[in-house]
């Protein structure tokens, strides 16, 4: 990531660093954050509901809860390289 944007090892760790705490933050506080080009980083409501365990497929309890949402970005297949 470093040499492909002309930065130092340090400099790019910090620009990481800065978007992971900001992201986190937005997601904290029920908000979404947006990398341009990438995707839009979400929260959203689960309900409670009722599921298959692993191997033996026996009905068992879901609870509620907030799920990460991290959906593609739209309009570019994704076999379709980027242009720049």
């Amino acid at each position: 990531m470093a040499s492909e944007a002309g930065l130092s090892g340090s400099d790019a760790k910090r620009a990481l660093d800065t978007f992971t705490d900001a992201t986190t933050k937005a997601l904290e506080k029920d908000d979404s954050a947006v990398l341009v080009g990438f995707g839009s980083f979400s929260i959203s409501k689960r309900s409670a509901r009722t599921g298959k365990s692993g191997v033996p497929k026996r009905a068992c309890r879901r609870l509620a809860g907030d799920v990460r949402r991290l959906p593609g970005v739209r309009g570019r297949p994704r076999s379709q390289p980027r242009q720049g």
